[in-house]
C-alpha cells in the first residue's frame, strides 16, 4: 500500500474511482435519505480539480497494486488566529476497512498539517455514522459544535 498526494492528472486517471467513492459516501454515510444524483458527485469532481491547483487543497491517496483503496480530501483555511487543515471528504473502500488504511490516510494528513503549520484538524461526519465518529475520537478529535438541521419540504 502507498499513501501518496495526487494531482490534477492522478485525479483524472482515477476519476471513475473517485466519483464511486464520493457517491458512496455521500449517499450511504451522509444522506442517505436522498436519490444518488450523479450530476453533483460530477460537481464535486469538477471542484475537487479545480481546488487542487491551489496551494491549499490536498487528495491523499491510498493506492494498492495501480488501484486507488481509499482517500482523504484536505484543504487549510484561517480559523480564528491560526491556520486549520478541514477534512472535506474521507473515505476508506470496504474491502480495506479495518486494515489500518484510514489510519494510514489521517497520520500522512496530520504529519502534512503540523509541517505546514496548522494548528488544528477539523470534519464533520452524520450523527448516525457511529463508525466515523468512533474512528475520530480514537485519533484524538473532540466534539466541539454541534450542526442542526430542520427540513422544510
Amino acid at each position: 500500500m502507498r499513501i501518496i498526494e495526487l494531482d490534477k492528472d492522478g485525479l483524472i486517471l482515477y476519476r471513475s474511482s473517485i466519483m464511486e467513492m464520493l457517491k458512496e459516501n455521500t449517499y450511504k454515510f451522509h444522506y442517505p435519505d436522498l436519490e444518488p444524483d450523479q450530476a453533483y458527485i460530477e460537481r464535486r469532481f469538477e471542484s475537487l480539480k479545480e481546488h487542487i491547483d491551489r496551494d491549499n487543497t490536498f487528495f491523499i491517496a491510498g493506492i494498492d497494486q495501480e488501484n486507488l483503496c481509499g482517500f482523504i480530501w484536505v484543504y487549510y483555511m484561517d480559523f480564528m488566529e491560526s491556520k486549520r487543515m478541514i477534512i472535506n471528504s474521507f473515505f476508506v473502500n470496504q474491502d480495506y476497512r479495518s486494515r489500518g488504511l484510514g489510519q494510514e490516510l489521517m497520520a500522512y494528513a496530520e504529519t502534512k498539517a503540523i509541517k505546514d503549520g496548522c494548528k488544528s484538524i477539523g470534519t464533520h461526519y452524520a450523527s448516525f455514522n457511529d463508525q466515523a465518529g468512533n474512528f475520530y475520537k480514537k485519533y484524538g478529535f473532540k466534539e466541539s459544535r454541534v450542526e442542526v438541521v430542520k427540513k422544510l419540504l
